[in-house]
């Protein structure tokens, strides 16, 4: 069974990432010093202000309904498993902001990309679903098991 996302990214959205990453550490850094506030009420504010975007995207891109659809919101174990990933992501968000307020918004750019490099490196060693093509560099694939 093949899952297919709502929305479909292309090659561009990936150029906008980097730029936009980094733009977003330096907002971070100059609302703390200017706002004087700490690091969770700093996200808490962005929290409260992105939401409704948020909520108004992913109801138009379709991600909503298919939310709402999923066979599998009623079991107990993906119920445990969606709070602990919601946790996560929180803890995400904190080390970000509380590293952009701490270091400069470079140094959270940098290490950034430094964790995803490592991320790769470790999902080439403990995943065996990609193979190796010379003209593109290391692409996954699917599994078929």
């Amino acid at each position: 069974m093949s899952v297919e996302p709502a929305v479909q990214h292309g090659g561009s959205g990936h150029s906008l990432t980097y730029p936009s990453t980094a733009r977003y550490s330096v907002f971070i850094s100059r609302v703390r010093d200017r706002a004087k506030l700490d690091v969770l009420t700093l996200l808490y504010y962005n929290t409260v202000i992105t939401t409704p975007f948020l909520f108004v995207y992913v109801a138009m891109s379709g991600e909503l309904s298919a939310a709402m659809q999923f066979e599998h919101a009623g079991d107990v174990v993906f119920q445990i498993m969606f709070v602990a990933s919601m946790f996560l992501a929180f803890l995400l968000n904190w080390t970000t902001f509380r590293n952009t307020t701490i270091n400069s918004p470079m140094t959270q750019t940098v290490t950034g990309q430094a964790k995803n490099f490592i991320a790769f490196l470790l999902s080439l060693v403990l995943f065996s679903d990609y193979k190796c093509v010379p003209a593109c560099g290391w692409r996954a694939t699917a599994s078929t098991h």
